[in-house]
């Protein structure tokens, strides 16, 4: 394991730090307002990414099961029914969201609705193929796509937004998922035949919505709070709280969804494989113990760095630096939770509902923070990242403490 997370570590690694210099530079060329606007479009195609239902994570958890278990014919279906069933869905949700923004912000938008709705039909596809590519342990390649779509995106953007603006962005955005698509199909091709069955559909649907939920419900535990501010907050102060979040995003994307994406893959491999009686939380102690130890790095570094860079190089987001330190704090508590919560969503355990019912929870909690804190006279990014932070320790405990509830259940 430690081999393909040093492996796509590197690779991943290059891509964010050319993707956080794809949004210094947009957060420098654009407004606190135009850069409220931006992250209001991101919000809409968040939540209709998620009429997907899940069905990627559900090909993630039964192909690499059934793949250990050598059921080859299982995994044939499974691949017909399951890549047809995300494509089908992902097409469907691209041209809901371009309705949506037609309807909503048809005087304000024009282009930009297509372009936007062309970038989450995209997106994707891309997520579909570094699926695949995970499930093939393909991580070199899955890097290497990465690469590509970060640079691309960098290179389109500086040509694009100073001319365009935010729909410049958008088109940099659609042109290189497009090349990152073509790289992962030529290497690592999705194999399937198209099928489609209406009842084979919703089994498969239903078979994935759980584990789908667990994963829509931790991105809801991000971006409930930021639409419950995008409702009240002028677009100006928005924007100054969206710039210490994308920030986070990026440390997201690097730690916490990262270690996720190669511990859920191998850790349903080795679940299948482990004789019976064996216990299997030994499983969990690397990858939180890894995850830790990094993360508490990062944290140290940023609490000591991240002021005197943003002086030399954004002054006008100096005050965004302390909700950006609590932010990053946060990412221990939230990527370990993140790390249990798939473990125990496993088909040798199958506790997913105990694991949606803990998201749940936490999110309605947070979310309840959230409008306290906009009711009262703390109105803030700082105050807003620390209910935030506050959020991510509630999910640790209840984490915590279901897992330990399972374990005294296996002895």
């Amino acid at each position: 394991m430690i081999k393909n997370f040093v492996q796509l570590f590197t690779f991943r690694f290059v891509a964010r730090v050319l993707m956080a210099l794809r949004g210094f530079l947009i957060v420098a060329s654009l407004s606190p307002k135009q850069l409220g606007d931006y992250a209001i479009l991101f919000l809409y195609v968040f939540y209709f990414s998620m009429l997907d239902f899940g069905s990627e994570f559900g090909l993630e958890r039964d192909l690499p099961h059934y793949s250990a278990s050598e059921s080859k014919e299982k995994c044939e279906g499974i691949a017909r029914i399951g890549w047809s069933t995300y494509f089908i869905l992902s097409f469907i949700a691209s041209i809901l969201l371009w309705f949506a923004l037609t309807v909503f912000y048809r005087h304000e938008l024009n282009w930009l609705s297509i372009f936007v709705a062309l970038y989450l039909l995209f997106d994707q596809v891309l997520r579909a193929h570094i699926s695949n590519a995970r499930i093939q342990l393909k991580y070199r390649d899955l890097g290497i796509a990465e690469v590509i779509d970060a640079l691309a995106s960098l290179c389109f953007v500086m040509v694009l937004l100073p001319r365009f603006g935010i729909q410049g962005v958008f088109v940099a955005l659609v042109v290189s998922l497009f090349f990152a698509i073509c790289y992962l199909n030529r290497v690592v091709p999705i194999r399937f035949l198209w099928q489609f069955n209406l009842k084979h559909t919703f089994r498969f649907i239903r078979s994935s919505i759980g584990l789908s939920l667990i994963t829509y419900l931790s991105r809801l535990f991000h971006y409930l709070p930021l639409t419950i501010l995008a409702f009240v907050w002028s677009r100006e102060t928005l924007g100054h709280f969206v710039f210490a979040f994308r920030v986070f995003e990026i440390l997201l994307a690097l730690f916490p969804y990262l270690t996720q994406e190669l511990v859920r893959t191998l850790m349903y491999q080795r679940l299948a494989q482990l004789e019976k009686g064996k216990n299997r939380f030994k499983i969990l102690m690397m990858p939180i113990g890894f995850y830790l130890a990094l993360t508490l790095c990062l944290w140290f570094v940023i609490y000591w760095f991240s002021l005197p860079i943003a002086h030399w190089l954004f002054p006008a987001y100096v005050d965004s630096i302390p909700a950006l330190q609590i932010l990053s704090l946060s990412l221990i508590p939230f990527g370990i939770s993140q790390i249990i919560g798939d473990f125990l969503s496993s088909r040798v355990l199958l506790k997913t509902r105990r694991v949606v019912s803990l998201w749940v929870v936490s999110t309605v909690v947070q979310c309840v923070l959230f409008i306290i804190m906009m009711l009262s006279s703390y109105r803030s990014p700082v105050a807003a990242s620390a209910v935030y932070g506050i959020g991510s320790v509630f999910v640790f405990i209840l984490s915590i403490f279901l897992a330990s509830q399972v374990l005294m259940e296996q002895k």
